[in-house]
């Protein structure tokens, strides 16, 4: 039988705003800095040479264990562990 599961003892406040949904962010080895990443291409021609490439944009958002509002839909969000910048992960 799996462990139970331990909410965060955070302030979660008030509800939501009419439309936004709220989410607890944790991380189990520790604060971790939470980015909303947001990505995109473009492409285009400068006289005779085609142009194209990718771009993407990371907002801090908070540090771990904290409370989000977002709008429905998918979210791409970046977790960096505070105590080591390179274990990262994105979901």
């Amino acid at each position: 039988m799996p462990p139970a599961r331990i909410a965060p003892g955070i302030a979660v406040g008030g509800a939501p705003a009419p439309g936004l949904g709220r989410v607890i962010l944790d991380v189990q080895e520790g604060p971790a800095v939470v980015e909303r990443v947001h990505g995109g291409t473009a492409s285009g021609v400068a006289g005779t040479r085609a142009l194209s490439g990718s771009f993407e944009l990371a907002h801090r958002v908070c540090i771990t264990p904290c409370v989000i509002d977002v709008q429905p839909g998918p979210q791409q969000l970046r977790f960096t562990l505070v105590d080591d910048d390179e274990r990262t992960s994105e979901g």
